[in-house]
């Protein structure tokens, strides 16, 4: 075998290690990606179900919070027994007393806050779709009371709510 045979035969084979070696590198880099692929789900989940053991506990508060008979009582005063939203609301707030509207002020804050938690964990991708659409109903139904009762709500929300009102 000649020189010249045998540097073709070596730089032959030195093209092929190098090939082996390249396929070994991508075959590494794909069970990385996935690995990675993986791991990111599986954060995923865990901060999904963190986001929805807190925005459940919040829930349970907010319902002890609004449940409560001071609170109720004074729920009753402005919505009666309306869940929505409605123009008698806003003559209703009228005739409360100036500590009466303060206390019915707090409670809307509380409402807005956790509204805005929510559609802000929507926009992460954190919230299913059924949620989002709850927050988001409760944002175009609420933003118009919330400013009439002159609460306190949170300039994520109402930014929001700016880009979004004209779906009312």
């Amino acid at each position: 075998m000649s020189l010249i045979e045998l540097s073709e035969l070596l730089g032959n084979l030195g093209e092929f290690v190098g090939s082996l070696a390249v396929l070994a590198t991508l075959i590494y880099l794909a069970v990385q990606v996935k690995q990675s692929k993986e791991l990111l789900e599986e954060n995923r989940k865990i901060a999904l179900g963190q986001m929805y053991q807190q925005s459940a506990g919040f829930s349970l508060e907010m319902q002890r919070y609004m449940g409560h008979p001071d609170r109720a009582e004074l729920r009753t005063k402005v919505e009666g027994d309306e869940q929505v939203y409605n123009k008698e609301h806003l003559a209703n707030f009228d005739k409360l007393s100036l500590a009466e509207k303060k206390q019915y002020r707090s409670i809307q804050a509380q409402f807005s806050i956790q509204v805005d938690n929510g559609l802000f964990q929507s926009t992460l991708g954190l919230a299913d779709d059924a949620s989002r659409e709850g927050y988001e109903r409760a944002t175009l139904q609420s933003m118009p009371f919330w400013e009439y009762y002159q609460s306190f709500v949170p300039t994520r929300l109402r930014r929001w709510y700016e880009d979004h009102k004209e779906e009312l």
